[in-house]
């Protein structure tokens, strides 16, 4: 009897020889690839495409001729001369209402009230610097 592994090897082998890839075609000899075309220059003609003895033609639309060429102003402009008896002199502002004069409200009697110190009576303030600690 044969054994198992060496017929499965067998069959193994079988099967990669049946599988040997086909032979590469050996590459004819290279062509050369064909030229790329030249390009011809276009040579440029002298002299201007129009005649300048012609004027150039203005095409205009006769319907998108505005009535009013130039932009009505947004105000009336003052005259041009010095006002006159026909013509009204302009309105001075009006005066600010005067202001009323600053009065200090009177005091009620009694004696002057006098704002508390800033120390307790008794302690003196420091007069040097002061380090804290």
């Amino acid at each position: 009897m044969i054994p198992l592994s060496s017929s499965f090897n067998m069959n193994m082998n079988s099967l990669f020889i049946s599988r040997i890839p086909p032979e590469i075609p050996s590459m004819p000899g290279r062509t050369k690839p064909s030229p790329i075309p030249k390009e011809v220059p276009v040579v440029p003609i002298p002299g201007p495409e129009t005649d300048p003895a012609v004027p150039p033609e203005i095409d205009t639309d006769p319907s998108r001729v505005e009535p009013y060429p130039n932009p009505k102003p947004d105000s009336p402009k003052p005259p041009l001369s010095p006002p006159g008896p026909d013509t009204p002199l302009p309105k001075p502002p009006d005066p600010m209402p005067p202001r009323p004069p600053d009065v200090v409200p009177p005091r009620p009697p009694g004696p002057d009230i006098v704002p508390p110190p800033t120390t307790p009576p008794g302690i003196t303030p420091p007069t040097g610097p002061t380090i804290i600690v």
